[in-house]
């Protein structure tokens, strides 16, 4: 376990012995001294927790002191005010202080602040209910009306986000899905489904599983979903996790055809813009391969489709793509088709 949660394990120990206000330490029979603890019995009690966690405690008193001393002075922000009584012990000079009461800095109060200030954003999505209801709770306790520093690109207004939340529940709860889809030919299709991923790309969202009605997997825009219940009639289909875990690495968007080859693409892009793409890779395969003073050179290793292409076509003039030689022709009969539509100077009709 990390060095840090082991350290809050300590924080934690020392804090419940010091709330002990009616134990009397071994340095001394004195009533006076009652909630003080030694280090020597502090450590006992440290060792007790660890050893219920990792099975053995090798901390020294020495780290015990640099424990109270970063719980008293350090970047915590506890200050705790703890009494260090030479001969005694230790103990809260504040009978009624502890760490959990007061956990929050100043500093994590401003990172929240910015946290529900971006999480503000997602209202209007049903699978985030429960996190409105917390974040209403939290707003009410540290922070009043902001204007955010952070804009995310999210529409709650997007069809297709009610149906998040009970695709959650049928993966969670492993119950298949009876759904009704409308296809891009505007056919209707019924079908059993078992979702195994959902997947947001382009202010759209998307889920992917295994259809009865296809016996197949792929991927279903949730914005074509008509009717969506849980189905609890037949096994839910466990789908393959190294394949789910992966079957978009090697696509940019939703569309996958899997009988298309993972092909390497080297576009050349003209400076700046190449600095643009640089900074904001268009796949995590991007990769420089080469560059001169007017143009830089990026590969890729991706299937070919259409929001790949979509995407290339965006950067206009430019961007060349200089390999595969089927996507250099797919792109040079495209820019061909383009061209003819805009010499065609035809008017709109009244």
């Amino acid at each position: 376990m990390p060095k840090n949660f082991h350290a809050q394990v300590r924080y934690n120990a020392i804090n419940e012995c010091l709330k002990n206000k009616w134990h009397q330490p071994s340095s001394s029979s004195n009533l006076a001294f009652c909630g003080y603890w030694t280090l020597s019995e502090l450590k006992e009690c440290i060792d007790s927790r660890l050893q219920e966690i990792k099975g053995h405690s090798d901390i020294s008193e020495r780290t015990i002191q640099n424990d109270i001393k970063e719980m008293r002075y350090g970047s915590l922000g506890y200050a705790a005010p703890i009494e260090n009584r030479p001969g005694i012990g230790y103990c809260y000079s504040d009978p009624d202080f502890s760490i959990t009461d007061n956990p929050l800095t100043d500093r994590d109060i401003e990172f929240l602040k910015e946290a529900l200030l971006i999480l503000r954003q997602f209202k209007g999505f049903r699978y985030f209910d429960d996190l409105e209801v917390l974040t209403g709770k939290l707003e009410q306790k540290i922070i009043r009306m902001e204007l955010p520093a952070i804009v995310f690109d999210a529409n709650p207004n997007t069809k297709g986000l009610e149906h998040i939340e009970k695709i959650r529940n049928s993966m969670k709860q492993k119950i298949p899905l009876y759904l009704s889809y409308l296809t891009y030919n505007l056919i209707s299709v019924e079908t059993i489904f078992h979702p195994y991923l959902l997947k947001e790309y382009n202010n759209r969202w998307f889920v992917y599983g295994f259809s009865a009605y296809y016996s197949s997997e792929g991927v279903y825009a949730l914005d074509r979903i008509e009717k969506l219940t849980l189905y609890a009639g037949v096994p839910f289909i466990i789908g393959d996790l190294q394949k789910v875990s992966t079957y978009f690495k090697h696509i940019l968007g939703v569309t996958n055809k899997e009988e298309t080859p993972i092909e390497k693409i080297v576009i050349k892009v003209i400076k700046p813009r190449s600095n643009y793409i640089a900074s904001k890779p268009i796949h995590e395969t991007q990769r420089v391969v080469k560059e001169n003073k007017d143009y830089k050179w990026f590969s890729f290793r991706l299937r070919i489709n259409n929001e790949l292409i979509s995407t290339l076509l965006s950067f206009g003039d430019d961007l060349k793509v200089c390999e595969p030689e089927n996507l250099v022709n797919e792109m040079g009969l495209i820019t061909k088709k383009m061209d003819r539509l805009y010499s065609n100077h035809e008017e709109l009709s009244e």
